[in-house]
């Protein structure tokens, strides 16, 4: 889907491809959020289903996992929508850059 690098992107182009990592981000976080609270439930409210052993290890580690994709998902979310921002406010310079040199040059 990305062919392009990043550094031979358009202004417009940069800020479609962050908003849609940042949507990748909240889904990752969602879904993996969700899993871990499901499993987290699992392990308190369901003792006998799931005595001190193999299984019970095994659950936990998979909410481990759950809470560490989650987190990585937060993180790329909040990376990608400060990029978003930042590339927001490149691209209003420039607009308003522009807009001067025509006003001044409109006026000399």
């Amino acid at each position: 889907m990305f062919t392009i690098p990043g550094q031979n992107l358009s202004l417009p182009d940069r800020q479609v491809r962050h908003a849609v990592a940042v949507r990748i981000g909240v889904a990752l976080l969602a879904f993996f959020g969700a899993a871990w609270c499901l499993l987290q439930w699992t392990l308190t409210s369901v003792p006998r289903f799931m005595p001190e052993g193999m299984m019970r290890q095994f659950v936990e580690l998979e909410a481990i996992a759950c809470a560490a994709v989650a987190a990585l998902g937060l993180v790329f979310a909040l990376a990608h929508g400060l990029a978003w921002m930042a590339n927001d406010m490149r691209m209003r310079r420039e607009r308003h850059g522009v807009a001067r040199k025509i006003a001044i040059g409109a006026y000399v």
